[in-house]
């Protein structure tokens, strides 16, 4: 539900701010820099943050379908 929020909240940002519309017409990824410019290095670092958090939820779901493509594999 966080981060939903969070989501709404960016979202409706591209709306206020023009910075942050010019950087999600680049990817979401410079959308979250740009939200977490303002705090100056902190904000930086809040981004690899994110980014680690995005590949550490996405690997189960890699290994999961692996190991299932490897059982059908046998068939």
């Amino acid at each position: 539900m966080f981060v939903n929020m969070i989501g709404i909240g960016l979202g409706s940002g591209t709306f206020a701010n023009p910075a942050w519309k010019e950087a999600h017409a680049v990817s979401s990824g410079s959308l979250i820099v740009a939200a977490y410019s303002d705090l100056g290095t902190f904000g930086k670092v809040c981004g690899v943050i994110v980014a680690l958090g995005l590949i550490n939820n996405s690997v189960p779901g890699t290994y999961a379908s692996a190991l299932a493509f490897q059982v059908l594999g046998r068939y």
